[in-house]
């Protein structure tokens, strides 16, 4: 197991004052200052000011900047490469069309919100649904499409209606299209328009305004998440302030507070715990991704590695992690009840290796059966490599002839290929072992590989995040940083077979 280490990133963050918003806290003399940038969508006013005093109380030395506009807005200026470390978008489309543009790098869901119709509440306008909108001398607000989130879907839902030409034609005539939500809750208030397209997360934010629901064969929700810039000069401290926002005991908490649908948030913590059960073979492909995805989250990992039917019994008998990279489907599926949904990350296919240069002639795997050959092989009960050798010989009613020339059985098939010793080495000699493709590459100066034709299905490395975790999402991210191209490559560089959610 990894000795248990924590990155923490210390930082004192200064305040730009931002538009009407200004968010500040006195540094503490002496202390060392970083600065935050948060883009953020302006209808999200009322929590993110909330949660950001909360964060700058309980770390005192870190102030945080906002830069509040419509989220269409924001997401141009991140695309633009606007300096900057986190963007809060009202609606989560614009964050993933940045993110896969390159200009975002994590992404951590928030919440949702409903499109409603609101008036104030003491209106006497007659105002059921969007068909409302088309009465005559109404004055009706929309978000600019192009702006903020709710423009966009505001228009979405009165095209869906049927209506959008003759409502876009009334506002221009005497109704108004602004740039935030915001600014037409304002509107709605102080009463120069009758009725306006908001979220129902903004006019929770306003008593003097009230929702009227809009159908939802018509209407979408939007949802809210959190995106780390790729411009980020500091991700451990961007990603420290997203976890704060989206932790259930913290930000989303304020988001509630205004009626929003918040997701399961994980619990907060300043350095995050994440317990990591994985197969022996992994090992060499994921720790330097592991290594990395620590330093950027500022958090621990501690890691087990080792085979997986010791991991598979250990969580049987009641033990726990948060995450779990199996060395086969078949080890994950005896405690699927345990995780959510997998996913396959590579595969490798099993192989015999064989003393360089092949001194006793093996070719196939009947070979195996051979008398007085001596053969190593997993344990079937402590490895999925043994379970599925296992398996193999009996397919092909080899096993009982196979295992009479057993000499060693190992719970990790690396141990299995450094015994390949050279024909003179003495009695602890192996004439071949049966062991992944990724166990043999790695010591290519020393085994030859005989490829079992008959093992047609290879071994898939899934990934899954406990149920129980108090980090899932934490965990999601770690499966989101090892199905990245670097963390492909160092599969592919260690012999595994790239499968990227399932496919190669």
């Amino acid at each position: 197991m990894k000795p248990r280490f924590g990155v923490v990133a210390v930082a004192s963050i200064s305040v730009i004052a931002v538009a009407a918003m200004l968010l500040t806290r006195p540094a503490t003399s002496g202390d060392e200052q970083e600065t935050l940038i948060l883009l953020y969508g302006a209808g999200l006013r009322e929590p993110v000011r909330e949660i950001i005093d909360e964060y700058q109380r309980e770390f005192p030395n870190v102030r945080v900047d906002v830069i509040p506009s419509g989220t269409g807005q924001l997401m141009a200026k991140v695309l633009a490469g606007e300096k900057g470390d986190l963007f809060l978008g009202a609606d989560s489309s614009y964050v993933d069309k940045a993110y896969e543009k390159g200009a975002v790098a994590e992404r951590l869901a928030v919440a949702r919100q409903w499109p409603v119709l609101s008036v104030r509440k003491d209106s006497k306008l007659s105002i059921e649904n969007v068909q409302s909108l088309l009465q005559s001398g109404l004055k009706v607000g929309l978000g600019n499409p192009g702006g903020p989130a709710i423009g966009k879907a505001s228009q979405g839902i009165l095209e869906r209606a049927g209506i959008w030409k003759q409502v876009k034609a009334a506002v221009e005539n005497h109704g108004v299209f602004k740039p935030t939500v915001q600014e037409l809750a304002n509107d709605v208030k102080l009463g120069t328009i009758d009725v306006a397209i908001l979220l129902d997360g903004t006019v929770a934010q306003h008593p003097e305004l009230k929702s009227i629901p809009i159908d939802e064969k018509i209407n979408e929700p939007l949802h809210i998440s959190i995106g780390v810039m790729t411009t980020t000069e500091r991700p451990s401290r961007a990603l420290h302030f997203a976890r704060y926002l989206t932790a259930h005991d913290r930000g989303l908490k304020n988001f509630a507070k205004y009626q929003y649908d918040v997701i399961d948030g994980d619990a907060w913590a300043d350095v995050p715990e994440l317990s990591l059960l994985s197969g022996g073979i992994l090992r060499t492909a994921i720790s330097d991704t592991l290594d990395e995805f620590e330093r950027r989250e500022g958090v621990e990992i501690v890691r087990n590695f080792n085979g997986c039917g010791i991991l598979t019994s250990s969580l049987k008998a009641g033990g726990e992690a948060d995450a779990y990279f199996a060395c086969d489907v078949s080890f994950m599926t005896q405690v699927s009840d345990l995780f959510l949904d997998p996913v396959n990350v590579s595969q490798t296919r099993m192989v015999i290796a064989v003393p360089k240069g092949n001194p006793r002639g093996i070719e196939k795997l009947s070979d195996l059966a051979r008398e007085g050959l001596k053969i190593g092989v997993a344990n079937a009960k402590q490895s999925a490599l043994g379970a599925l050798t296992e398996q193999l010989l009996a397919r092909h009613e080899l096993l009982d002839a196979v295992m009479k020339n057993v000499r060693t059985q190992l719970p990790t098939a690396d141990v299995l290929v450094t015994q390949l010793q050279g024909p003179n080495s003495g009695t602890s000699l192996l004439d071949a072992v049966v062991v992944y493709e990724v166990n043999a590459l790695r010591a290519p100066r020393d085994v030859d590989i005989i490829y079992i034709a008959e093992a047609v299905a290879p071994a898939v490395q899934p990934f899954a995040v406990a149920r129980r975790s108090k980090h899932p999402h934490l965990g999601k991210r770690l499966l989101d940083a090892i199905r990245q191209a670097n963390s492909k490559k160092r599969f592919e560089d260690n012999g595994f077979v790239w499968m990227h959610g399932g496919q190669e």
